[in-house]
């Protein structure tokens, strides 16, 4: 659990077009916008979760350093903000949950 973290941005951070610029890239870009995030943060899985009020990235490790704070960077350039911005929350391990299942 500790190789899984879950970062984002909500609507208490960002506005709805930029919102809908991560949770909808243009078509046909999608797969490589998911591919490129996975390469840049050494992640084995990542996934994209976009809701009415936040774009979340989920991501895990199978080898590597445990995923944490450097990451952040790294997604909040994927996801058009600078990290002290765009980063609602990172939890990494059992500590993500909660992060998954809040309401943003």
């Amino acid at each position: 659990m500790e190789r899984i973290a879950i970062a984002g941005i909500s609507l208490h951070d960002t506005d709805v077009g930029s919102l809908e610029r991560v949770a909808r890239p243009r078509d046909g870009e999608h797969s490589r916008f998911l591919l490129d995030l996975a390469d840049d943060l050494a992640a084995s899985e990542v996934v994209l979760l976009a809701t009415c009020n936040r774009v979340e990235v989920i991501f895990a490790r199978e080898t590597g350093h445990f995923p944490g704070r450097p990451d952040l960077g790294v997604i909040a350039d994927y996801l058009g903000r600078r990290p002290t911005r765009c980063v609602h929350g990172c939890g990494c391990g059992p500590g993500a949950m909660p992060h998954a299942t809040s309401s943003g």
